[in-house]
């Protein structure tokens, strides 16, 4: 990543956002907001920087790493899929695996503690996904349906339910969370980068989560809350809250197919 105008060794292509200057972040990455950001640097796809971790300037945190609490990547690189301990300090190297190569010397040694370095396993296929999976077998036929529907001027939102199904079946959706573009951009940095970590759903329980707040930091605060508490008693929650409260119902619009509260009692 050299400065600009600087002589490129080799492109790279990145599909990530700039959350900062210098900064970029992708779909799914976890920044805790106690970790130190120096540009330039990327964390990839579902990657996690806990707590008190510096990284950068010139890092690279690759898909679905995990840098632990107190560690340092400086002009250094983690690969994907790996495990990277507690209160360690990364600087012109690699880690790969189990595998630490210095970039200077184009040395390795392997790592045979998994409190240092490890393999982070492979996510696995949740019953949820072949749920969605099979929705997705039911629904699938109805696409020429809805077509003929839409060249008669009718606009029913069926595709992007189904797309939706195919986001859940391969992990990037949850069933249950809220919506993206719910609130706008907050002054506040960090705020902002936990609750851009809360998961999009299927069924939007946004309505429930945020009950009527309209002030944007505050439902920053939530999302960033419901990002860090989320799991099946919190969900179940909101989503009795939604019974209760709103009706639940399927809604079929020209913006997209979710499910979504509507009126109040």
């Amino acid at each position: 990543m050299p400065a600009r105008g600087g002589e490129h060794l080799w492109p790279i292509q990145v599909h990530a956002a700039q959350i900062a200057p210098g900064v970029w972040r992708a779909q799914g990455a976890f920044i805790h907001h106690d970790a130190r950001l120096r540009r330039p640097l990327l964390v990839g796809a579902d990657a996690v920087v806990r707590a008190g971790a510096t990284i950068g300037p010139l890092a690279i945190i690759g898909n679905r790493a995990v840098v632990d609490a107190g560690t340092t990547v400086v002009e250094a690189t983690v690969g994907e899929n790996t495990l990277v301990g507690e209160g360690l300090a990364l600087r012109r190297c690699s880690a790969e695996g189990r595998q630490l190569v210095d970039l200077d010397g184009d040395r390795g040694v392997a790592i045979d503690d998994p409190l240092i370095l490890d393999v982070r396993e492979p996510a696995r296929s949740a019953p949820t996904r072949w749920l969605a999976l099979a929705l997705l077998g039911l629904l699938s036929p109805l696409t020429a349906v809805v077509q003929g529907l839409r060249a008669c001027g009718l606009s029913i939102a069926m595709p992007t339910l189904i797309s939706r199904l195919r986001e859940v079946k391969r992990g990037r959706r949850a069933w249950v969370g809220v919506n993206a573009g719910r609130s706008a951009p907050s002054a506040h940095l960090e705020l902002s980068m936990e609750a851009a970590t809360a998961p999009t759903g299927l069924i939007d329980i946004g309505l429930a989560l945020f009950a009527g707040e309209s002030d944007t930091t505050e439902r920053l605060r939530l999302l960033a809350w419901y990002a860090e508490a989320k799991c099946a008693r919190v969900d179940a929650q909101l989503l009795w809250r939604l019974a209760r409260g709103p009706r639940l119902r399927m809604g079929l619009s020209a913006s997209g197919a979710t499910m979504s509260g509507v009126g109040r009692a």
